[in-house]
């Protein structure tokens, strides 16, 4: 099923704006792929996908996969091909998440042993060794991760968990002056508290996510459940709910932002299920579905200027990667064919988009060739 997109233009004058001015934008043609990469995995290994890319689009990151289960994280670039990063230590597992503007800083986790990821940042090119972040003050701190970077790479955000489940789980920022800093949750009244940041903006002064709170659904002022829902952060106005989509559940989650902060993206819930979003402007909207199969989406990444989104939808076959342009929904599979790359022979299916540069023009993911995950890029034509 696909629910017609309503009208940007009426709802939110700014992504009219942005859509129509942006140096990303595509001038109302349909998108055509001038490129696609397979990425990975290390040598030896099994299995591949890229989580990140850098905002001028020439490094991404990415995790791969040996035959045991092991995970490994990798930086690639057009010239270098995969490249292993390193731990604190031998034996340890990192896992990149995000990367600064020109690519040349990692953040991300390494994993000592098999339960514990600790937050880490890499510069790369040069010896790709972690250089651990420490930990937020959380009484009985556990596990922490880096799950993305200002511009400069001098803000890193991600979340902190306390080593047991009845305690708390924190967004934090961390920077090399102040170190790791909780940003706290949304109002509750017991524990556990949660709250975890996926992104930030490119000075670092916005930062999206997901909190939890409490609600009463007998309206007999005893709080019953508890939701979590998509949130912003800023010095000045602190943590901030930013609610859900109408129908179903409440259940939302922010997953980028814009360069500037003044758009969000990430997925809610509607009546039909779990839905993709843009939210501007003190105001949620559908992003919609693609046509076929059951429904259901979600927005992973946005451009600089917030033109292009990307993330993934639910088609006839299952979850596919895909892109919006102008508020219009394209499945990159079928790009990708168009442009005379036979995916079916190699039995490919790209199914999610994770990142995308801040030009709009650089998309990576996972897929699945031949039941093996496999990264990819995809770059859209000028």
């Amino acid at each position: 099923m696909v629910r017609s997109l309503p009208s940007f233009t009426n709802l939110f004058p700014l992504i009219a704006l942005v859509v129509a001015s942006g140096p990303a934008a595509f001038a109302g043609e349909p998108p055509h792929v001038q490129r696609f990469i397979r990425v990975g995995p290390l040598p030896g290994d099994v299995g591949s996908t890229l989580t990140a890319i850098s905002g001028n689009g020439h490094r991404a990151a990415g995790i791969s996969f040996d035959d045991r289960g092991g995970e490994y994280g990798f930086w690639w670039s057009q010239t270098t091909g995969v490249v292993p990063l390193r731990g604190a230590a031998l034996g340890d597992r990192p896992s990149p998440m995000g990367l600064s503007f020109d690519g040349a800083l990692i953040t991300g986790g390494v994993f000592q042993g098999f339960e514990s990821i600790d937050a880490a940042w890499w510069m790369v090119p040069g010896p790709s060794t972690a250089n651990m972040m420490g930990e937020v003050d959380l009484e009985q701190p556990g596990s922490t991760e880096g799950l993305d970077m200002s511009a400069d790479g001098s803000v890193i955000v991600g979340i902190a968990d306390a080593c047991t489940c009845d305690l708390a789980s924190q967004a934090f920022r961390w920077t090399r002056e102040g170190g790791m800093e909780g940003l706290g949750w949304f109002e509750s009244d017991e524990a556990p508290f949660y709250s975890r940041a996926h992104a930030v903006n490119a000075d670092g002064s916005v930062i999206v996510g997901v909190g939890e709170v409490d609600v009463d659904t007998n309206d007999d002022g005893i709080p019953d459940d508890r939701l979590r829902l998509a949130m912003r952060y800023t010095d000045r106005d602190g943590m901030e709910n930013l609610g859900d989509l109408m129908g179903g559940r409440a259940d939302s989650r922010a997953f980028d932002v814009t360069a500037d902060g003044s758009l969000i993206v990430g997925a809610g819930t509607t009546a039909e299920g779990p839905e993709a979003f843009v939210w501007a402007d003190g105001g949620i909207q559908t992003l919609g579905d693609l046509p076929g199969g059951i429904f259901g989406s979600e927005a992973r990444g946005v451009s600089a200027d917030g033109s292009v989104i990307v993330g993934f939808g639910e088609g006839p076959d299952g979850g596919e990667a895909v892109v919006w342009i102008d508020g219009a929904i394209h499945a990159l599979r079928a790009l990708v064919i168009e442009a005379g790359y036979d995916l079916d022979a190699h039995q490919f299916s790209l199914d999610a988009a994770l990142d995308v540069s801040d030009d709009g023009r650089s998309i990576v993911g996972r897929g699945v060739q031949q039941g093996r995950d496999t990264g990819w890029i995809i770059r859209l034509a000028r």
